[in-house]
């Protein structure tokens, strides 16, 4: 039991809080500085993204109330054509992206073919585009790319000249030098 009560260190008196004081210096030096806003910047900033939104659901409620204005005038066949109009539009639009979303996946199937990565066409605006404007392109960008890797790889292969060899001086095997020298040796 007198195990328990033993003395109590505060950390003041072992020097552990000095320690600690300057460890958080150097964390805190360490750490990126953040910009600190004031109350005043942080409300304009508020403020600011609450007119944006306010105006965007204006110009939204003025577009659909003209929108019921011009179908209120409107007798009842002038209403069906004004909806049957906005409908081909819609119509039309859907069959835009559809194709082009079907002159993507055929770009993508070609570029494969060609071994074009598909990070050049990936940014492309197909709904701009044909089949045969993308297919030139596509072979555009092979021949481009194909010449370039053509001359990276050259540079990069490239050995440098031979050494030129020196034909004055006979080099020969040493070991058909010592041969020689032995022989000669051994007849005297």
């Amino acid at each position: 039991m007198e195990d328990d009560n033993k003395s109590v260190v505060s950390p003041a008196e072992s020097g552990q809080v000095a320690e600690d004081t300057t460890q958080k210096s150097s964390v805190s030096e360490e750490t990126p500085k953040e910009k600190m806003f004031s109350r005043s910047e942080v409300n304009k900033m508020l403020s600011a993204e609450r007119n944006k939104i306010k105006d965007e659901l204006l110009q939204e409620y003025e577009s659909k109330k003209t929108e019921a204005e011009k179908l209120a005038k409107m007798d009842a066949e002038q209403k069906l054509n004004y909806e049957l109009d906005l409908k081909t539009k819609e119509n039309e639009a859907l069959t835009n992206e559809l194709n082009s979303l079907k002159l993507k996946t055929q770009a993508n199937t070609y570029a494969n073919e060609k071994g074009l990565p598909i990070g050049y066409i990936e940014d492309w605006d197909f709904a701009k585009e044909t089949a045969d404007s993308v297919k030139e392109k596509i072979d555009k960008l092979v021949k481009i790319r194909s010449a370039d890797l053509d001359g990276y790889l050259k540079d990069k292969l490239k050995q440098p000249s031979p050494k030129a060899v020196d034909d004055s001086k006979k080099s020969s095997d040493p070991y058909i030098e010592g041969f020689k020298n032995y022989m000669k040796s051994s007849r005297k």
